[in-house]
């Protein structure tokens, strides 16, 4: 197996956990709750990503016959992430008793379920295990996947980023490159469009969570944040597209995250993620 298989996701992971645990740990500057710290760590860490992919794509090529100019490379990538990888890992290692805590209430909340909640619990961990599993065994297929996102990823490391090409299939160069951004940068790592489906999987748990979220803060009780979390995680379209690498999930997180987003500002204008 490809090594880089198994160093990519900590490399990317790491900051974002870090992220995550300095927000909620209850003695930090913030104190944020554990819902809105994902929807901030989602937003910082694509901001991230994106930024620093256009950054790395300065000086790409045009013509796929040229030497490649670009820095959108393996090596560049690692670089990139890496202090920020380091700083995630430093922080994780600091605060491993609010990582532990946030476990031991994940799980008291699962023991104090009863009736149609522990369904509903079920029912959505069915739902991501089984997209998680099909996104990690089987590369994307797509017909959309195969015209559109790779082959536009494949050729930005082949020119060494982000840059219009001559192609005859034109939405690689006008439509949005948010998501491929995301995908180069996995891709980019482990060499390989195996698991580029990934991101999406990734897209689709956070929409679960930030579903909860927002119903939550709408004033939904318990029953009704999982029953909002159910149907994002059962809507038959965020299932088969959960592990391919079309980009609609993307777009259903960013809506979830402009809502949450929202709805967290108007509680509380100042400082909205601070309690």
């Amino acid at each position: 197996m490809n090594l880089w298989v198994l160093l990519a996701p900590l490399l990317l992971g790491l900051p974002a956990i870090g992220l995550w645990l300095w927000l909620v740990d209850p003695l930090g500057p913030v104190a944020a709750p554990r819902r809105e710290a994902a929807l901030w760590v989602a937003v910082g860490w694509t901001a991230f990503a994106s930024l620093t992919a256009f950054a790395l794509s300065i000086g790409a090529a045009h013509d796929l016959s040229a030497p490649t100019r670009g820095h959108l490379t393996q090596t560049w990538v690692v670089l990139v992430w890496l202090v920020p990888a380091i700083a995630g890992a430093l922080v994780i290692w600091r605060r491993r008793g609010v990582l532990r805590q946030a476990a031991i209430d994940c799980a008291g909340f699962l023991r104090s379920t009863r009736g149609i909640e522990r369904y509903l619990c079920a029912a959505i961990a069915a739902c991501v295990l089984l997209v998680t599993f099909v996104a990690l065994i089987s590369a994307p297929t797509t017909w959309d996947s195969m015209t559109y996102p790779l082959a536009r990823v494949a050729t930005w490391l082949q020119l060494g980023g982000a840059s219009h090409y001559a192609t005859s299939a034109t939405p690689q160069l006008f439509q949005p490159p948010g998501a491929e951004l995301l995908i180069a940068h996995f891709q980019a790592l482990t060499g390989s469009d195996r698991f580029a489906s990934v991101i999406q999987t990734v897209a689709y748990a956070l929409v679960i969570v930030l579903a909860s979220l927002v119903a939550h803060q709408l004033g939904g009780g318990r029953r009704a944040q999982l029953l909002a979390s159910f149907l994002a995680a059962a809507t038959p379209m965020a299932i088969m597209q959960g592990s391919s690498t079309q980009n609609d999930l993307l777009v259903g997180l960013w809506l979830m995250l402009a809502a949450g987003l929202a709805l967290t500002i108007r509680a509380e204008p100042e400082f909205a993620f601070v309690r």
